[in-house]
């Protein structure tokens, strides 16, 4: 399994798309392909669906619980679990993902 981060200006750290990760990955033997971390689902959308509709092989998604940032001096991500939840969904309804779940600031 191999994922990459996209940032929420829709690139990677390095400033590659989706598409170049997706290009750079299909050689190598792996069996999924996916996102995870760096930002919630609502930033991850147009990536990943990219990556459903062009990725040969299953397709995973393991947002964070939205942005992080420091309240109170404590880490605090935006989503509450319903609208996380929601948002994994429609990633496996209608984009077709074959993994999803959560990275930071989910929990059971």
């Amino acid at each position: 399994m191999a994922q990459v981060t996209i940032e929420v200006f829709g690139t990677m750290l390095n400033g590659t798309e989706i598409g170049a990760a997706l290009t750079a990955l299909e050689p190598f033997p792996i069996d999924v392909i996916g996102m995870n971390c760096g930002t919630g689902p609502k930033h991850m959308t147009d990536s990943f669906r990219y990556l459903c509709e062009n990725s040969p092989l299953p397709v995973s998604v393991l947002p964070n619980a939205g942005l992080p940032e420091v309240k109170d001096g404590k880490q605090h991500y935006d989503e509450t679990p319903e609208s996380f939840a929601a948002q994994v969904e429609h990633f496996a309804k209608d984009f077709r993902a074959n993994i999803v779940g959560g990275c930071c600031g989910t929990s059971p």
